[in-house]
């Protein structure tokens, strides 16, 4: 996967988790964003050390194939900058 489609995935993610919590819970916005990561995050833990294996040995993979400074640097730094 390229920077833009990891970068799109994420912020897919974070619109989907935006939107769940307006029509449903109504918290702020940004609270919402991080619970949701964080649950997702345990979910993921907790599914790749009992029932599938496979998930944990993928999102190493996927973890490992990432350029994290060019990541940063060239994909991420222009929304940490300009956002809100």
């Amino acid at each position: 996967m390229t920077d833009y489609q990891t970068l799109c995935v994420l912020a897919a993610i974070a619109f989907g988790i935006a939107f769940l919590s307006e029509k449903l819970v109504r918290l702020q916005t940004t609270i919402a964003i991080t619970s949701g990561a964080v649950m997702i995050s345990l979910i993921m833990l907790l599914l790749g050390n009992t029932v599938y294996p496979e998930l944990r040995e993928f999102a190493q993979d996927f973890l490992g194939t990432i350029d994290f400074p060019q990541f940063v640097l060239e994909g991420v730094l222009g929304f940490l900058l300009f956002a809100g």
